[in-house]
């Protein structure tokens, strides 16, 4: 499973690996896959 921040978005045929964290408002390019922990790149 995954956990994903508030406002993430994830595109088509993406793939988050077991223990994937991602921070609020991230986004995923479609074909990927990821794992780890990210942060979100935007700064409010």
């Amino acid at each position: 499973g995954a956990i994903l921040g508030e406002g993430c978005q994830l595109g088509c045929n993406s793939v988050t690996n077991p223990g994937v964290v991602l921070g609020p408002n991230s986004m995923v390019s479609p074909n990927s896959t990821i794992s780890g922990i990210h942060q979100s790149s935007k700064h409010s």
